[in-house]
């Protein structure tokens, strides 16, 4: 609905990748507040998300290899799976919202069906 900026923020101090954590923080758009009474916390330090068309899902990805698909509305994961491919640098829902690209640092990029 365009009033909040969704960020993935990387949180603590860096040791490595399998203690890293992460959250999905969310910021109003009109005064850059942070909106406090949501935190959805994952595992492996975030590097990308971005919604998919509709606004209802939202993808993100670290550190941690994985691929996590939450609802936009509750922050509740709706689906999360290993990448097995290396820290996921890049999230990218299709037109549709179908199909979800994962691009990773060592350079491999998977096409994943979500919805039919």
């Amino acid at each position: 609905d365009g009033q909040w900026l969704a960020a993935a923020v990387r949180g603590g101090e860096w040791v490595d990748r399998l203690t890293a954590k992460g959250s999905l923080s969310f910021f109003r758009t009109s005064d850059m507040k942070p909106r406090e009474d949501v935190l959805a916390p994952l595992t492996g330090g975030l590097l990308t998300l971005n919604y998919s068309p509709d606004g209802r899902l939202i993808a993100a990805g670290g550190y941690d290899e994985h691929v996590y698909v939450l609802d936009a509305a509750t922050l509740e994961p709706v689906a999360w799976w290993n990448a097995n491919a290396g820290i996921v640098s890049k999230v990218r829902w299709s037109p549709d919202g179908k199909h979800l690209a994962v691009g990773t640092w060592n350079g491999l990029v998977g096409v994943w069906k979500v919805a039919d």
